[in-house]
C-alpha cells in the first residue's frame, strides 16, 4: 500500500575455489517492513547471515605458483581438515511519531486572515457593486475548494515539527572453527601451539548485542533549511560475550556482560543547492565504555561553473572525525586451541581528516586523507593481538581520471598511501586500477557492446596473512608480494534490459614480468594458479515497463 511495504529476500552464493579445501557457502535471508504514515513512521526487520568456509591455510610452497604452472588442486596446502562457520541473527525496530507545531502556522494564518477580513469589510462598506460581486465570487470559489480537500492529505513537512522516536537492535554473532591436524604442515602453520588438544580443535566465539535508544528530533523551520534537523537522545548498549576457559569443563562456560549508557546529539542542514552539512557526537557517560566518545562532521560545497551542463556541479567534500574507544573483549581475552592471551589494552584513539574533489563534467575525482592513530590494535607475525603504544600516522591520496577518444574509453584510478610504521600497518605504496575498452552500438538504441581489458597493480609489500581461527588478517614480514600486473579481458553487452558479459581472467599471464605473483594474501592465490579462466554471466531484471518510457 502507499503507507505499508513488505520486503522478502533470499540470497545463496557458493563456490569450490581454486585450491583444495577452499569451498564456500554464503546465505542471507531478509524480512523487513516499513510504514510511512501522516505522523507515524516505522521500519522493522529480521536479517539472517550464514557463511560456511573450508580452511586450508594457503599453499606450502610458493614456487609452485611463481615458477611453474600446475593444476591448483595438486598444490599442497597447510590444513587438510579444517573449516569455519559464521552466523548472524539481527532483529531491529526504528519508529518515530511526528508532532507538527501547527500553532506557529496558525498564528501566521490568523494575522493573514485578520488582514483579509479587514479588506473584505472595506469592500462591503464601499458600496461598489462590481467589487462586491467579485468578492462574493472569490468567497464561493474558496468554499468549493475547501470542500474538495481530502481529509487524509499528507501533513505539511515544511513547518516546525518535533519527532519522538525509539530505536532498538538485537543481534547475535557466532563463529566456530574446527580442525584435525595430524601432519607436520598443520603443526608448522600454527607454530606447534596446541593449548587444549594436540590434534583436534573446536573453538567457539559468540557476541550478543542489545542497543536501545530514545530520541527527540526537532525540525526548526523546514526540511531543507540551513538548520533542518536537531537530534538528541540517550541509549543503552548491552554486550554479552561467550568466554571459555579450561575451568569451563568443570564449572561450565561463563558469559561476560558489558553495559554502557551514552548520550548522542546531531544536527544537519543545507543552503539551497550549494551547501550541505551535518555533525554528530556521542559520549558514554556510564558503564564499561565510560568516557568513550565519537565526533564526526561533514560539509559539502557545490559550485555550478559549467554553462553547457548547468546541472553538473563541482563538489568539494570535507570529513572530520575523532574518537576514543574501549578495545574489543576478544582482543583483550581469548582462549582457543591455538591462540591464548590476556591483555590489558588502553583505549584506542583515532583522528581523521579527509577531503574529496569531484568534477563529473571532466570525469575527474581526487581525494586526500590523513589519520593519526594512537594505541591502535594489530595482529603480529604470529597472529597474536598487540597494541601499538607509539602514535602513528597514515596518509593516502587518490586520483581518478577518465578519458574518451572517439569510441575508446580510458578509465584510470590510482592510490598512493604512506604508513609511518610499516611494521604495524604495512601498505603498498602505489595501487593502480585501469580499465581500457572500446564502446560502440551494435544496434542503435537496442544493443551496446564494450570490448577491452581491466588491469590491477600494486607495488611490492608485505601482504598480510590470514588467521582461520578468528577470521582476521595478521602481519608478516617474511614474503613480499606485488609488482606484477593482473589483467582480465572482457566483452560486455547491453541488450535492452539484459546485461551479458564474458571475462577471460588473467589474460596477461604475468606480462611483462618474468615471474607470476598472483596472491590475494600471504600464501593465498587468486585465479587458476597463475593460469587463466573464463567467466560468463547474465543480468536480466524483469519488471513492468511504465507506459511512455523507453527501456534504459
Amino acid at each position: 500500500t502507499p503507507e505499508l511495504n513488505l520486503t522478502l529476500q533470499y540470497t545463496n552464493f557458493s563456490g569450490r575455489g581454486m585450491l583444495r579445501r577452499e569451498d564456500t557457502k554464503y546465505r542471507t535471508f531478509v524480512a523487513a517492513t516499513n510504514y510511512v504514515g501522516k505522523k507515524y513512521l516505522m521500519h522493522a526487520g529480521f536479517i539472517y547471515n550464514r557463511i560456511e568456509h573450508s580452511e586450508n591455510g594457503g599453499v606450502t610452497d610458493q614456487s609452485m605458483i611463481r615458477d611453474t604452472t600446475v593444476d591448483a588442486r595438486e598444490i599442497e596446502v597447510y590444513l587438510k581438515d579444517a573449516g569455519s562457520k559464521m552466523r548472524t541473527n539481527t532483529v531491529y525496530l526504528d519508529q518515530s511519531y511526528r508532532i507538527p507545531f501547527d500553532f506557529i502556522q496558525n498564528l501566521k494564518g490568523r494575522k493573514e486572515r485578520k488582514a483579509e477580513q479587514t479588506r473584505r469589510d472595506s469592500i462591503m462598506a464601499s458600496g461598489d457593486s462590481v467589487a462586491i460581486e467579485a468578492l462574493k465570487a472569490q468567497m464561493e470559489a474558496e468554499l468549493a475548494l475547501e470542500a474538495q480537500k481530502d481529509d487524509t492529505a499528507k501533513v505539511n513537512k515544511d513547518i516546525t515539527s518535533a519527532f519522538i522516536g525509539h530505536s532498538s537492535e538485537f543481534a547475535v554473532f557466532r563463529r566456530s572453527y574446527e580442525d584435525k591436524i595430524t601432519d607436520d604442515f598443520g603443526r608448522e602453520f600454527y607454530g606447534n601451539r596446541f593449548y587444549l588438544n594436540p590434534t583436534t580443535s573446536h573453538d567457539s566465539l559468540r557476541v550478543m548485542r542489545l542497543d536501545n535508544k530514545v530520541f527527540i528530533r526537532l525540525q526548526p523551520w523546514k526540511s531543507d533549511a540551513v538548520v533542518s534537523k536537531l537530534d538528541v537522545g540517550v541509549g543503552d548498549k548491552l554486550l554479552n560475550f561467550y568466554s571459555f576457559r579450561p575451568l569451563s569443563y568443570l564449572n561450565g562456560p561463563q558469559n561476560v556482560s558489558q553495559n554502557s549508557l551514552y548520550l548522542y546529539a546531531g544536527a544537519q542542514g543545507q543552503y539551497r543547492k550549494y551547501l550541505n552539512w551535518d555533525a554528530t557526537g556521542k559520549y558514554n557517560f556510564l558503564g564499561h565504555e565510560i568516557n568513550d566518545f565519537d565526533i564526526s562532521a561533514n560539509i559539502l560545497f557545490k559550485l555550478y561553473p559549467f554553462r553547457r551542463d548547468k546541472n553538473s556541479p563541482l563538489a568539494l567534500k570535507v570529513h572530520f572525525e575523532t574518537n576514543l574507544k574501549e578495545p574489543n573483549y576478544y582482543d583483550q581475552h581469548l582462549y582457543t586451541n591455538h591462540f591464548v592471551w590476556n591483555n590489558n589494552f588502553d583505549k584506542i584513539s583515532t583522528t581523521k581528516v579527509e577531503g574529496a574533489l569531484s568534477i563529473p563534467n571532466w570525469k575527474l575525482d581526487a581525494s586526500f586523507g590523513y589519520a593519526l592513530l594512537s594505541n591502535n590494535i594489530y595482529y603480529d607475525n604470529q597472529g597474536m593481538a598487540r597494541q601499538n603504544s607509539t602514535p602513528m600516522s597514515v596518509m593516502s591520496a587518490t586520483l581518478r581520471k577518465d578519458f574518451k577518444l572517439w569510441k575508446f574509453h580510458l578509465d584510470n584510478w590510482a592510490l598512493l598511501q604512506i604508513s609511518s610504521n610499516p611494521d604495524v600497518m604495512p601498505l603498498p605504496l602505489l595501487a593502480l586500477n585501469l580499465r581500457y575498452y572500446l564502446e560502440f552500438d551494435v544496434v542503435k538504441n537496442a544493443m551496446k557492446m564494450q570490448i577491452g581489458a581491466h588491469g590491477t597493480f600494486t607495488t611490492k609489500w608485505n601482504a598480510p596473512g590470514y588467521n582461520p581461527v578468528l577470521g582476521v588478517f595478521h602481519n608478516q614480514n617474511e614474503r613480499e608480494y606485488g609488482n606484477c600486473p593482473y589483467i582480465d579481458a572482457f566483452v560486455n553487452v547491453q541488450w535492452k534490459r539484459a546485461c551479458i558479459f564474458i571475462k577471460y581472467q588473467n589474460a596477461g599471464m604475468g606480462w611483462p614480468m618474468d615471474k607470476r605473483d598472483y596472491f590475494s594474501a600471504d600464501r593465498y592465490i587468486i585465479t587458476q594458479n597463475g593460469g587463466s579462466g573464463v567467466k560468463l554471466g547474465i543480468y536480466w531484471p524483469f519488471y513492468k515497463q511504465p507506459a511512455g518510457q523507453a527501456p534504459r
